[in-house]
């Protein structure tokens, strides 16, 4: 019974210092979570190795759980406000797109392959240094 008791009592004071730091976990954590999410899109676009997207998928979802897990302490004590609606949705939405992201990566890989079809034939249109002269721009190869 201790043991359970010594637990909440450390869960409860580290939920304490979460909300008293509130503006600093939430400034972390956002950004962190969006970035990450925005990770995992952009190597699933560009292929990369399963294990490397399921691992930076799992720390994403480690990410997000920690915000829920602030958000949802504020639950706990009482405190209903629009911004905690506002980031429980947040990390809902970054956990569906990293869960589409992993379960249906061909549409990402169709966007990451297009993209990179698209820079190919942007790099071969284009003059090299020492080719011709562009009259619009005075003289000078663009």
């Amino acid at each position: 019974m201790t043991g359970i008791h010594t637990l909440m009592t450390g869960l409860g004071l580290i939920l304490s210092w979460s909300r008293a730091y509130c503006g600093w976990v939430c400034g972390a954590l956002v950004p962190a979570c969006l970035l990450i999410t925005l990770q995992v899109l952009v190597f699933t676009a560009l292929e990369w190795p399963q294990w490397q997207r399921r691992t930076v998928a799992g720390v994403s979802l480690v990410w997000v759980g920690l915000l829920e897990v602030h958000v949802w302490s504020w639950f706990w004590v009482g405190v209903v406000r629009i911004p905690t609606f506002v980031l429980i949705g947040l990390g809902l939405l970054c956990v569906l797109w990293v869960g589409w992201a992993m379960a249906f990566p061909g549409p990402l890989q169709h966007l990451g392959q297009r993209a990179k079809r698209g820079q190919m034939s942007r790099s071969r249109s284009r003059p090299s240094m020492g080719g011709s002269h562009d009259s619009e721009a005075g003289g000078v190869a663009v």
